[in-house]
């Protein structure tokens, strides 16, 4: 393998995605390359233990390396058609002089994309027909079943990790999030999540893909391998409709709804025996909802042809027999011109503010009708009747309401900015723009590099002394912390 030959083709949430040519053959491998030192400083300085200056453990710094080379060390056991291969891993120094370190995991490469990208292409059809869905289910299936068996719970199960490759075989690929579950009964875990004495019980952060988490994790109780079940009767919804279940809805409202036990909508046009799966996959407590083995014996994936997508070259116009990768000119002309943004807040502001005077007694009573660039001239309301002024008749969340609807995300940084301190008086409010989505755009515009770390830092500090354990789960769920 060549690991100078390599062409970008992604990023990752911890690194980027590489294709490189193996020297011995015409086949392609996918490199994911991460920089430790980067994502351990990224993690340390965005972690609220860190603003507040406590004192970090060092070995913080050993766990967080520990969880970047997990991934590879839960794909070295693994041996089966449906789960992406390893094919080697190594941590890489970049020079004596340079103690940076970078993780490097060699994979098989899957020239089709993702299954996320197949659903994007039945977009006129607002999703894939249940006959394909449920042949893709079976391998899936077969996935999960083989990762249950060895007590591996997966962790992220979407559309956008599963891969298609020749021969319309489907892989399970990123493992980012897995964790070995402590069980060892690997045929037929135990059901008995009360005992105290459960040393099964694992420790569960907010990390996975909101819309498609298993109600017992975004409620802190446990994980087991039935969450990655639930995640499956997701990843069907997706394929059915294009959207996850309460894709429609913000990330924090939809895992509400999740945790509550809301009902989830299914297509009308679907039978009877994939209604009776998917109600099998999204039966809220875990202790009834089926394992991988019972699933694979029902109705709807006994009738399934897991060949469905045997001849997956004619839905793609790829040369070479489909080796060539799917990015079109306009994503490789994206990830070619993409350029780190310098994360100074001084510099991503526009200094080019107009002249106009803001002397205006109550100007925080109008912050609703003034614009940009006056809002960068007004500072933090700290005054009691500032703060007041912006209470007032309740205008001020109505338009931050407003500007997060529009998704203006730069007046919503400059309302937050100026608002923190009423946000921190009154809390209801900031529960409020919260989850009408204020979190979750910003940690969109967070990952796209639109917003500089120091207003991140604000924002977190804001709503875990505020909010508290809430906030933090909140955070935690758009994915800021």
């Amino acid at each position: 393998m060549n690991y100078n030959d390599k062409q970008l083709i992604a990023y990752g949430g911890f690194g980027k995605i590489y294709k490189i040519p193996n020297n011995k053959s015409s086949k392609w491998y996918a490199l994911k390359e991460i920089d430790i030192n980067s994502v351990i400083e990224k993690y340390l300085k965005e972690s609220p233990h860190q603003q507040r200056k406590y004192t970090v453990d060092l070995s913080i710094r050993d766990k967080i390396y520990l969880s970047l080379i997990n991934e590879a060390l839960i794909m070295k056991q693994l041996n089966h058609i449906n789960i992406v291969k390893l094919i080697n891993y190594n941590i890489i120094k970049n020079n004596d002089k340079d103690s940076s370190e970078k993780l490097c995991i060699t994979m098989e490469y899957s020239s089709f994309g993702s299954l996320y990208q197949l659903i994007k292409s039945f977009k006129h059809q607002n999703g894939i027909p249940e006959f394909i869905t449920c042949g893709i289910t079976c391998q899936l299936l077969d996935g999960i079943n083989y990762l249950s068996n060895k007590s591996i719970i997966h962790g992220d199960i979407k559309a956008s990790n599963i891969l298609i490759f020749n021969n319309g075989i489907i892989k399970i690929c990123d493992f980012g999030l897995s964790f070995q579950w402590d069980d060892q009964n690997n045929d037929d875990y135990n059901d008995d999540h009360n005992r105290n004495n459960n040393k099964r019980l694992q420790k569960i952060v907010m990390n996975g893909s909101a819309y498609w988490l298993a109600p017992e994790i975004i409620l802190h109780k446990m994980a087991s391998p039935k969450s990655d079940i639930w995640s499956l009767g997701a990843t069907i919804i997706e394929m059915l409709t294009g959207i996850p279940p309460f894709g429609n809805f913000n990330p924090l409202i939809a895992c509400h709804k999740v945790g509550i036990g809301e009902k989830i909508n299914y297509p009308i046009n679907i039978s009877n025996n994939c209604k009776e799966f998917l109600n099998m996959c999204f039966e809220f407590q875990p202790t009834i909802r089926a394992r991988a083995k019972t699933l694979l014996n029902t109705k709807w994936i006994l009738s399934g042809n897991r060949k469905v997508l045997q001849y997956v070259d004619g839905l793609y116009d790829n040369e070479e027999e489909g080796e060539e990768d799917m990015m079109d000119n306009d994503k490789r002309t994206i990830l070619e011109e993409f350029k780190e943004k310098d994360d100074s807040f001084s510099d991503w502001i526009d200094d080019d503010f107009s002249s106009l005077s803001l002397t205006t007694k109550n100007i925080y009573e109008t912050i609703d009708s003034i614009t940009l660039d006056e809002l960068k001239k007004l500072t933090i309301a700290r005054k009691p009747v500032d703060i007041q002024s912006l209470h007032k008749d309740n205008k001020f969340t109505v338009h931050f309401i407003h500007t997060i609807e529009t998704q203006n995300i730069k007046r919503c940084v400059e309302l937050f900015r100026i608002g923190q301190e009423y946000l921190r008086k009154y809390p209801t409010e900031l529960e409020t723009i919260c989850l009408k989505g204020f979190l979750f755009l910003i940690s969109c515009s967070n990952r796209d590099k639109t917003v500089p770390y120091t207003f991140m830092e604000e924002v977190i500090a804001v709503v875990v002394d505020t909010l508290g354990t809430k906030g933090s789960e909140w955070l935690s769920i758009v994915g800021i912390t």
